[in-house]
């Protein structure tokens, strides 16, 4: 089994706690001892919501070891640790091992990460930066934990000869962002992880979300591979910072009707439903055609916001079929390679596709050129 360990321990505990007791007149002693009980706090509620299998304090020092199933859940560990708001050493390891060797087989992990990875680190920053003491919080990966990683973007090694990589706190923290976003939302599609990084936003994207401003809905309608989905994705996480975001993809298509026909749980989501009407061909039971109106009214009535996706001529077909008079072509949006795109805007997606994925074929600089200058001419 795959098991990823994660090591905390203290920076600078003693010099932070001797100016925090000039306010108070608790000792220096009592006021480090808390900080390591806010970070045992957080570390019981995440073994108690089984987000981390197991972790141990240890017993003469102020580190911790930290024991999870899953690089999401040591990422998770951290974030919540982070939130102590002190200045920690972090280093991350993988070990595949049974469950019943776990402890054992990791004090070799162990020991890496708490006498070499971290060490090492320090040394170097205080040998780059002319600091005495560190103080500011680091995220270290070991090689065997670098290559779990879905995404391996945001680190690299902190100098050339180092055995093992590091990631800066603010790129650790818009990982662990993205990674609670897809959560909520229920999908780990790589692309998605890196859509901060990949999206290019089609030339009406601000009439899409002026759309949604002024009336709560927006169609986002197109050909195959326009970007709809991924600009949908996209609004979600933007949206997320106020609303709750849920995606019901197309594959679960009778709990979007459903969905939509209680029309009861909109208040304070921002909702994604990917190609409600058919993904290819037109498909949809006849209560939406006749239900579609009081849906749109109910809709903006309440403080919610809901994006749709369908390809051209199944939205079509469905416009013709309604039952009321209403135009829905006023919430529409089309994507089309042509009118939404530039030449820029083509070359920007491939070459960041090729930044972020790196694929084997990019190393190929003839091949690599002739795509990019291809992607001019379209």
């Amino acid at each position: 089994m795959k098991h990823f360990l994660v090591y905390i321990d203290s920076l600078g505990y003693e010099k932070r706690a001797e100016e925090d007791a000039k306010n108070t007149d608790r000792p220096v002693e009592d006021i480090r001892e808390s900080y390591i009980d806010s970070i045992e706090k957080r570390l019981k509620e995440l073994k108690k919501r089984e987000i981390i299998e197991n972790y141990k304090k240890s017993e003469y020092g102020d580190d911790f070891v930290v024991f999870t199933d899953s690089i999401w859940n040591a990422f998770k560990s951290i974030g919540e640790v982070l939130k102590a708001n002190l200045p920690l050493a972090i280093g991350i390891g993988f070990l595949k091992v049974d469950d019943l060797y776990l402890i054992e087989r990791s004090n070799e992990t162990i020991s890496n990460l708490k006498t070499y990875v971290v060490p090492k680190y320090k040394n170097f920053y205080e040998r780059e930066y002319g600091e005495h003491s560190l103080t500011q919080t680091f995220i270290l990966f070991t090689p065997e934990a670098y290559e779990q990683l879905d995404s391996k973007r945001r680190c690299s090694k902190p100098y050339p000869s180092a055995e093992f990589y590091s990631i800066e706190r603010n790129e650790f923290e818009k990982e662990l962002k993205v990674l609670e976003f897809l959560e909520k939302i229920g999908s780990h599609r790589t692309e998605y992880r890196e859509i901060e990084e990949l999206y290019v936003a089609p030339k009406n994207y601000d009439m899409i979300k002026s759309i949604l401003e002024k009336h709560n809905i927006v169609f986002i309608v197109g050909d195959a591979e326009m970007g709809k989905t991924y600009t949908a994705i996209k609004l979600l996480l933007e949206y997320s910072k106020g609303y709750e975001p849920k995606y019901i993809p197309e594959e679960r298509r009778k709990d979007q009707w459903e969905f939509i026909r209680q029309n009861v749980d909109f208040d304070d989501k921002v909702i994604y439903f990917e190609d409600p009407w058919g993904k290819v061909e037109f498909e949809t039971p006849e209560s939406l055609l006749t239900e579609i109106g009081s849906i749109i009214r109910v809709i903006k009535r309440k403080r919610c916001k809901i994006i749709i996706t369908s390809r051209e001529k199944v939205f079509k077909e469905f416009e013709k079929r309604k039952e009321i008079s209403e135009d829905l072509w006023q919430y529409v949006v089309q994507l089309k390679v042509n009118s939404s795109y530039s030449r820029e805007n083509l070359k920007a997606i491939l070459k960041k596709y090729i930044d972020v994925f790196e694929p084997i074929w990019a190393c190929d600089k003839g091949l690599r050129t002739l795509l990019l200058k291809q992607s001019e001419l379209s």
